[in-house]
């Protein structure tokens, strides 16, 4: 049966809610001071409080439940997205010596948490073909200086999910700053045998580029705001996926080989505005079951575990490691515990 107009629209729009953030730092632009902190705190604040208030959404849909223009605008703002994370970023690099210590600091953590959900935004195009998806992915990579994200998430990530080879996927036995320090650099390392159309060190130039012509025009504060921003960025990136995957690993079968990717072995979450926020990826499950599917078209899955939380209140959990225990390791118990009970049924 055909979803409603209504819930068709409200996903056509909420696919363009994460450009709340840009509000948020046009306020820091107008007003200055705290108020660079504006994206920030819509980001980490706001949205738990509106996921809180609005509850689930386990809406589902098909491709001929909407009319062309709204697949058309839903393709479009992951890209347009990734486009005014750009702009944004250089305007504030050329604004970045006229700013107040405090406003740099803000700013700098803002755009990083903006360059974090611009991860979400490249994650969706890169799973297309098209050449502007790719052509626009791929220079948002370069403006976060992660240029190896794209051959990693492809072909590396999405074959070794959830196995003790992937950098990505969260351990029980480590807390998210022994993860990083893993994560980060296994990243890049298993990316490398992938790079047949050697996109990686074209980006990494990018990345140069961008960092000398910030010190030459703007000032060495620019570079380091440049540098700093993509920090943060990645590290979200990386607390996220550490969730994404948390303890759920595959079985080591008798030939070396692991067992088949389920549901089971990717974390959910449901929450209405994070998912909104991340462009979908909250619902995990299902894109590691079809890689390519839209995200406004990814499903729902009772086998999949459930985050308690969406995203951004999962980032702040995750860097406080005893909250994270108390709150994670019972329910990867209570799951893991379910699916032996499955398989000996």
């Amino acid at each position: 049966m055909p979803t409603s107009r209504r819930l068709c629209l409200v996903q056509t729009f909420g696919s363009y809610f994460s450009f709340s953030l840009f509000l948020g730092l046009a306020l820091g632009i107008a007003f200055g001071g705290g108020w660079y902190y504006a994206p920030a705190a819509i980001m980490m604040i706001f949205v738990p409080l509106l996921d809180a208030i609005s509850g689930n959404d386990t809406a589902e849909f098909e491709q001929s439940d909407f009319q062309k223009w709204q697949i058309r605008a839903m393709k479009f703002s992951p890209m347009a997205f990734t486009l005014i994370y750009i702009l944004a970023l250089n305007y504030i690099a050329a604004t970045f010596t006229s700013l107040t210590l405090l406003e740099k600091v803000l700013v700098t953590f803002s755009m990083g948490l903006i360059g974090s959900v611009a991860f979400s935004a490249i994650h969706e195009i890169i799973h297309k073909n098209g050449f502007w998806e790719k052509a626009i992915g791929r220079a948002g990579l370069g403006f976060l200086c992660y240029p190896h994200f794209e051959v990693e998430h492809l072909y590396s990530h999405h074959i070794i999910a959830a196995t003790d080879k992937d950098g990505s996927t969260g351990w029980k036995e480590e807390n998210i700053y022994q993860h990083l320090i893993r994560a980060i650099p296994t990243a890049f390392v298993t990316s490398l045998p992938h790079d047949r159309n050697k996109h990686i060190p074209k980006l990494f130039l990018l990345s140069g580029i961008i960092a000398v012509t910030y010190g030459l025009f703007f000032g060495g504060g620019a570079v380091v705001y440049f540098f700093v921003q993509a920090f943060i960025a990645i590290c979200v990136l990386h607390i996220l996926t550490f969730a994404q995957h948390f303890g759920a690993k595959r079985d080591r079968l008798e030939n070396g080989k692991y067992s088949r990717m389920t549901a089971a072995h990717s974390w959910n979450a449901y929450q209405r505005f994070s998912n909104y926020l991340t462009f979908g990826v909250q619902r995990h499950a299902d894109h590691h079951r079809s890689a390519m599917k839209p995200f406004y078209l990814l499903k729902v899955d009772e086998e999949a575990p459930q985050l308690p939380f969406g995203y951004p209140m999962m980032i702040t959990i995750a860097l406080i490691p005893p909250l994270w225990k108390s709150l994670m390791h019972r329910r990867l118990d209570a799951h893991l515990a379910a699916q032996r009970a499955a398989a000996k049924a």
